[in-house]
Order: C-alpha cells, then structure tokens, then sequence
C-alpha cells in the first residue's frame, strides 16, 4: 500500500483567493471533500489532502508518524499556510493536534465530526466496547455513502457483506488509531492554541453527542459549536452545501475571523 501524504486540488487554481485545506477522514478519501469545494464556489483556492489513512491501506503508516505530523507533511507541501483548515471526524483531530503542536499555522480551524474524550475519568474495558461498537457503525456507515443512489433491495445485504469485510480488512491496527485518538483528545495541548475553532455536530451521529461536543468546545480558548437535527457523520457528503455555508459564514472575510461562544441549531 502506498503510504504518502499530499495536497491535490480541488477545481482550478485561484492563489488570488484565500486558501482551504481539507482532511479526510479514515478510510475516506481526499475527494470526498469534492462537493464541499464545488459549494464554496470561486470565492477560495482549495485544496485537500490525500492522506495514508485513505479507503483501503494497511495501517504500516501508523509506525512511520502520528496522524497530525502525516497532516503537517502535506501542509508543507504547499506554497503557503491556509486560511482555513477543515477536517471531518479522524481528520478532524489530527488538523487540530497539528494545529496545538505548531505544526501547520493555518488562520482558523474547523472541525467537522471530530473525536473528543474529556482527560478524565479514566477509560475503562466498557470504554473500549462502545468504541469498538462505534466504529463498526461508522463502517457500515461509510459503506451506505458509497452505494448511495442504489435501488437495489438487496442494499442492506451488501452493506453487512460489505462492511464485514471491511472491517476485517481495518482489523485491530485500524480501530487502534481511532481509539488512541480518541483517548488523547482530552490531552492535546489547546490551553495557547490561538486561533478560532468551529466544531460541527450532529443528532444522528451515533458516536457523538452534543454534551461531548460542548465540552470540546469549551476545552478550546475561541471556539464556537454549530450544532444541527439533521446531520449524521459524514454530513460533509450528505449536506455539502450547508457545510459550505456554514465554513463560508464561519471565515468570511479569512482576515476577521471571530467566534461567538454560542451554539447553532
């Protein structure tokens, strides 16, 4: 498998416009990100990184660096530091660890789906189960994305057949990077981190909850919770433009980015 980490752009150049950088998510792909780009419009240069964490690797890249550094070897890769960097759910925790650490500069930060674990209580065996129990359903989840526009009653089926052998194909290295990045949410360093945070949630999001994403929230020092009814996990695919909206409403104009701390329905 191949284990690289670099941007690809998304549309034609426009280096005349504020820059947007976009991380993918586990096992999902740099193109994904393709109709959230198209809604920005003319108005960005956008780019995303294709990250080794993409559909189908074998997980050797979690020996080589951490997910945030993958992260920052793609952001090097371009001409300058973006003016807006937005991940979704895996993606989501290692742009903001990059973020914390100092590894990219980028202007703001917007995380769609992220992770979060508060530092305590300590996790226990139980935590490990419902992890486990999430992560399967996320599976199944991005399976169901990738039929989606199928009438084939047999689509439940192929989503069990399919998310079956995904899953063993993921097998325990692939839920251990989630499961430690879950874990190490509520240790990053973000007391000085000094740009503005939107998080984006959702009710039918299995795997998070709106308490978990106030408390992210509230751990970050400029930071606002969008929340919203009728997003699910990968809410970037299913509702692209009104993420769009909501990025475009969260860093326009990129030079007077400010965050209430209030949350949206």
């Amino acid at each position: 498998m191949s284990t690289t980490s670099r941007p690809r752009r998304l549309g034609e150049a426009r280096p005349d416009r504020p820059l947007v950088a976009f991380v993918h998510g586990l096992e999902d792909d740099w193109r994904s990100w393709r109709a959230v780009a198209g809604a920005l419009g003319e108005s960005w240069d956008a780019i995303a990184l294709d990250l080794p964490w993409r559909a189908g690797n074998d997980y050797d890249w979690r020996w080589s660096a951490s997910p945030a550094s993958w992260a920052a070897t793609a952001l090097a890769q371009l001409d300058r530091e973006p003016d807006l960097l937005v991940g979704h759910s895996f993606g989501a925790n290692a742009a903001l660890e990059a973020a914390a650490r100092g590894y990219t500069a980028a202007a703001a930060l917007a995380m769609v789906m992220p992770f979060y674990r508060p530092p305590v209580p300590r996790p226990t065996w139980r935590t490990w189960h419902r992890c486990r129990v999430a992560f399967e359903e996320q599976m199944r989840e991005a399976v169901r994305v990738r039929l989606a526009g199928r009438r084939d009653r047999l689509v439940d089926e192929i989503v069990e057949s399919m998310t079956g052998k995904v899953f063993d194909r993921i097998g325990l290295p692939g839920f251990l990077s989630v499961f430690e990045q879950y874990l190490s949410s509520g240790h990053l360093p973000v007391a000085t981190l000094g740009v503005p945070v939107l998080v984006v949630g959702g009710e039918r999001d299995p795997s998070t909850s709106r308490e978990g994403m106030a408390e992210l929230t509230a751990a970050l020092p400029n930071a606002a919770l969008s929340w919203h009814a009728e997003f699910d996990h990968f809410c970037h695919i299913r509702h692209a433009g009104h993420v769009a909206e909501l990025l475009s409403r969260f860093a326009a104009p990129p030079a007077e980015h400010t965050v209430e701390r209030s949350e949206q329905r």
